[in-house]
């Protein structure tokens, strides 16, 4: 599994994962109550994101197309990401 540790935020940590790895962890941690997020950031090229947040650490995965038979537990109106170098 390919990680890359983008920041640790206040309370916990956050990884920004490649989609191979986000879907495999996803299939093992959501059955144990993850919660999924999905919004999107960018103004002018917007980019998909996904967060599972299990305990104290939110897994990420960005990317330009939505991931297929993926239903969230929350469609977000807006996201904030100041800790990852990310803009809404």
């Amino acid at each position: 599994m390919k990680a890359e540790l983008v920041s640790c935020a206040p309370g916990g940590v956050y990884v920004e994962l490649d989609k191979e790895s986000f879907l495999e962890l996803l299939e093992k941690l959501r059955p144990r109550g993850a919660i999924l997020i999905h919004g999107s950031i960018g103004l002018v090229k917007k980019k998909n994101v996904y967060l599972l947040v299990h305990g104290c650490i939110v897994y990420a995965y960005v990317g330009e197309e939505p991931l297929e038979d993926v239903v969230p537990d929350i469609e977000a109106k807006t996201l904030v990401m100041p800790l990852t170098g990310r803009t809404a």
